[in-house]
């Protein structure tokens, strides 16, 4: 049984961050091959300046799948000078290796779109796992639920569950 390759992605600290507390990072990883952009991990990596001891859950789980994760190439693209340091490094990198761009803020997921990078946010990659069945609807309004209390932005949010609520509607349809 030959499978089809998983396409390419660069990785977005917010992505990252919420993603976990979102609990889909795993089909992240199951759907994407994953680059991840020197300065992403740094921002994953970075300690808390108050309590440098600590390891805090995500960066827990970064370490131990770091091995998964592809390495940018060397030199990487220059970074943007707008938005944030990891944004900045994630845009270039998917565009140069005509990647999709795994993002959950909506102003650089634009900025990216209109570059021509194809995208995908935390509320996006809920529906895809939807689509495909590897979470029910329930688990799917859930994590976007889980987005929405930690900062993803309401408007991409609210797309993904009307995507949602079309793909129930439609199966409901298909079954009868």
């Amino acid at each position: 049984m030959s499978s089809v390759p998983r396409p390419l992605a660069v990785l977005d600290t917010s992505f990252w961050t919420v993603g976990f507390k979102a609990g889909v990072l795993g089909y992240a990883l199951k759907l994407y091959r994953i680059v991840v952009p020197r300065q992403v991990e740094q921002e994953i990596r970075i300690p808390d300046r108050r309590y440098p001891q600590r390891v805090y859950p995500d960066t827990a789980l970064f370490d131990e799948v770091r091995h998964l994760l592809l390495s940018p190439p060397t030199p990487e693209p220059p970074a943007i000078a707008r938005f944030g340091a990891g944004e900045a490094a994630a845009i270039p990198l998917a565009e140069t290796l005509n990647a999709t761009l795994l993002i959950n803020d909506r102003r650089p997921a634009e900025y990216a779109r209109g570059l021509g990078i194809r995208v995908t946010t935390l509320p996006g990659l809920i529906v895809l796992a939807r689509s495909r069945d590897y979470v029910a609807t329930h688990v799917a309004e859930a994590m976007l639920r889980t987005c929405t209390q930690h900062g993803t932005s309401p408007a991409l949010v609210q797309e993904a569950s009307l995507v949602l609520s079309a793909l129930l509607v439609e199966r409901s349809a298909a079954r009868t």
